[in-house]
C-alpha cells in the first residue's frame, strides 16, 4: 500500500553538486573511460541529465577505485535523494521563506519507502566527509555537509516511523499511530544524529531546526 510521507522544517538538504561539465565526453562514451576523472565527469554529467541511475553507478564506480573520494560522495548522495523524487530546486526557497505548507505538498508525493532506502546510502556516504574520513577536498567541517547530514537523519528517523502500519509524521512535528518500541528505539537514534550534525553547522543560525528537532525527539520519548 502506498504511504505518504508528510512533514515539513525550516530548512532541508541543499545538495549542490559539481557544476563542471563533462570535459570527456568528445572523447568517449559513458562510462567506456574507466579513469576516476573521467568517470565522476560521467557521473555529474548524468546527474545534470536527471539519469540518476547511472549517476550513481558512475559515482559508485569512482568510489571503488576511491573510497574516499569526496565528490563521488557527495554526487552519490545527491544523486540518491533526488532518485527518490526529493525536489530541492523546488524545496529549498519556500523553506527559507517559511512556506511550509508548500514544502509539504512537494513532499506528499514521496513515498516513504523510496526515501527511508535512499537515505540509507546517501546518509553514510555523507558521514564519511563529515567525519573526516574522505579525501578533504571537502572539507570535515563544511556548512552544507553538516546541514545536509542532519537533515538526512532526520528524513531516515520519519521515513522509518512512517514503515510501520498506521503510523503518519505530520508537519508540525508530531506522530500520529503508535510505531513499535524498536522503531521508536531507531528514530531517537537517527534524530539524536541530526542534532550532532546540525550543532557543526550551526554557525548558519539554525536554531530554529534544532529546537523542531529537540521537540520531535521528546514527542518520541513519550510515545
Amino acid at each position: 500500500m502506498r504511504k505518504e510521507l508528510i512533514f515539513a522544517v525550516s530548512a532541508l538538504i541543499f545538495l549542490s553538486g559539481c557544476e563542471n561539465g563533462n570535459l570527456f565526453s568528445w572523447t568517449h562514451s559513458a562510462g567506456s573511460n574507466k579513469s576516476v576523472d573521467a568517470l565522476l565527469a560521467d557521473g555529474i554529467n548524468a546527474e545534470r541529465n536527471k539519469d540518476y541511475d547511472d549517476a550513481i553507478k558512475f559515482f559508485d564506480d569512482v568510489l571503488s577505485k576511491q573510497p574516499g573520494n569526496s565528490e563521488a560522495l557527495y554526487g552519490k548522495a545527491s544523486s540518491e535523494l533526488k532518485n527518490a523524487g526529493l525536489d530541492i530546486a523546488s524545496l529549498i526557497p519556500q523553506l527559507i521563506n517559511q512556506d511550509t505548507g508548500a514544502a509539504e505538498d512537494l513532499l506528499s508525493n514521496i513515498l516513504a519507502g523510496n526515501l527511508l532506502l535512499a537515505t540509507e546510502e546517501a546518509g553514510p556516504a555523507l558521514k564519511k566527509i563529515a567525519d573526516g574520513r574522505a579525501d578533504g577536498a571537502i572539507p570535515s567541517d563544511d556548512f552544507d555537509i553538516n546541514l545536509n547530514l542532519g537533515i538526512i537523519y532526520f528524513l531516515h528517523a520519519a521515513s522509518l516511523l512512517s514503515q510501520d502500519p498506521g503510523v503518519s509524521v505530520k508537519n508540525n512535528f508530531t506522530v500520529d499511530g503508535t510505531p513499535t518500541r524498536a522503531t521508536i528505539n531507531k528514530a531517537i537514534e537517527n534524530i539524536d544524529n541530526a542534532i550532532k550534525y546540525l550543532n557543526a553547522a550551526m554557525g548558519g543560525g539554525l536554531g530554529g531546526v534544532k529546537a523542531n528537532f529537540e521537540s520531535f525527539k521528546t514527542e518520541l520519548e513519550t510515545l
